[in-house]
């Protein structure tokens, strides 16, 4: 839907759109409820098949938008040469709102840092229980326990961090667009116009800030 809309919107411009998903079916057509709020909208995308986003994709893109912070974070994880022309759709939408994402990501990935260190510390003795875990099927209970103890300690570590990422992602929920599929009529709906209205925002804040400067 997303991809339909800024078509439309930016249809003067000298620019390629298109989408992919991280998940998707290759092949997949849109969902009857997105193809049905789309038509009610003058779109036609009947003829849109999924596929999955590739190296080349985001290699060759100039902006890539997603729609929620664990797209966006799964997109860096995956390709992090393309980290600085990764956003969230809104983010391009409220400018304002880039001080909190930037924050939620520094934070986020700090702990992933340091959860690795903290793991490192542990790592050879996690093998060496995992071993014997498989080895010794009679000492699974005491085994579990163990590894369990362990990662617990890291998780302790590390929990005042995660419930201020928490709390970030609670923060930054209003701004994510939710995923429709499988759901009702009236949930794409809603998703089409919050789709519509932020692209338009989007399209206006490219044409004045992005283009001129390409």
């Amino acid at each position: 839907m997303a991809e339909a809309l800024m078509k439309k919107l930016l249809s003067n411009e000298n620019i390629e759109i298109t989408s992919a998903g991280l998940s998707a079916i290759d092949g997949m057509e849109a969902s009857r409820w997105a193809q049905e709020v789309m038509q009610e909208r003058g779109i036609d995308i009947s003829q849109h098949r999924a596929r999955n986003l590739s190296e080349k994709d985001v290699e060759e893109a100039d902006l890539i938008l997603t729609m929620s912070l664990s797209q966006k974070r799964e997109i860096i994880e995956r390709f992090p040469s393309v980290k600085d022309k990764v956003f969230l759709i809104t983010e391009l939408a409220f400018p304002g709102i880039s001080s909190a994402i930037m924050e939620y990501e520094r934070l986020f990935e700090r702990i992933q840092q340091e959860k690795e260190r903290l793991l490192s510390l542990e790592r050879d003795r996690l093998e060496a229980l995992k071993r014997r875990y498989e080895e010794l099927k009679k000492e699974l209970m005491a085994t579990e326990r163990e590894i369990s103890l362990i990662l617990s300690r890291i998780e302790d570590q590390l929990y005042p961090q995660l419930m201020q990422l928490r709390r970030l992602e609670e923060k930054l929920s209003m701004y994510e667009i939710q995923d429709p599929y499988g759901k009702g009529k009236e949930v794409y709906e809603k998703v089409a116009q919050d789709l519509e209205d932020i692209l338009k925002l989007v399209s206006k804040r490219l044409k004045e800030e992005w283009f001129p400067n390409r």
